[in-house]
């Protein structure tokens, strides 16, 4: 089957894409362990680790958009300006749950879940959380800053440099990121199996 030109063109931008959001779901993955009080008990060990584990896990939601958005809509739309404005909103909108999720984390030290969201959207929220104009304030200045900005960066690199992407390259950086995918399952299942002897 011989692809076009124009697609050829389009996933190229969205390889780019894909792993320009890696890098920052990456970049969000490493923050949670620096602002928790794991980062403290982690060693020589523990940070190859999870580093590994973190860039297999943020390609891993970058896959989903990539394969459940950008792929399809590029099939769909003659322009790729559809299939990039797609994935760049949904892209924005995970980064800031996932920007929420840091936030709340470091206020209240636990994650965001169901639990939580009923607390948050029940009539009780204004007794149980503190919601100021201050921290909204400064949520909108972080998601500016740290998924929108961020985001129009990728897509401006998208657009600039997706003619130099070669197939050597998207293969050598896939190989790659499955890699880390798999070798941190196999990480964590020896060092499970090892504990539990």
């Amino acid at each position: 089957m011989k692809i076009s030109t124009s697609l050829k063109n389009k996933l190229k931008r969205g390889f780019l894409l894909f792993l320009f959001t890696t890098l920052l779901f990456f970049t969000d993955f490493i923050a949670y362990i620096l602002i928790s009080n794991i980062s403290q008990s982690m060693d020589l060990i523990s940070w190859p680790y999870y580093s590994i584990a973190a860039i297999g896990h943020a390609s891993l939601f970058s896959f989903i958009l990539l394969t459940g958005i950008y792929i399809p809509l590029s099939l769909i739309f003659k322009s790729h300006k559809v299939a990039t404005i797609a994935y760049s909103i949904v892209a924005i909108l995970l980064q800031t749950v996932i920007l929420v999720d840091i936030f709340v984390f470091d206020i209240y030290k636990f994650h965001i879940y169901a639990f939580v969201i009923e607390l948050i959207l029940g009539g009780a929220a204004t007794d149980i959380f503190v919601f100021d104009w201050m921290l909204y304030l400064k949520f909108t200045m972080l998601v500016i800053c740290f998924a929108v900005i961020p985001l129009l960066i990728g897509v401006f690199i998208s657009k600039k440099y997706y003619s130099r992407i070669k197939p050597s390259t998207v293969k050598y950086i896939s190989v790659l990121i499955i890699s880390c995918i798999v070798l941190s399952h196999l990480i964590h299942t020896v060092a499970h199996a090892a504990k539990q002897y």
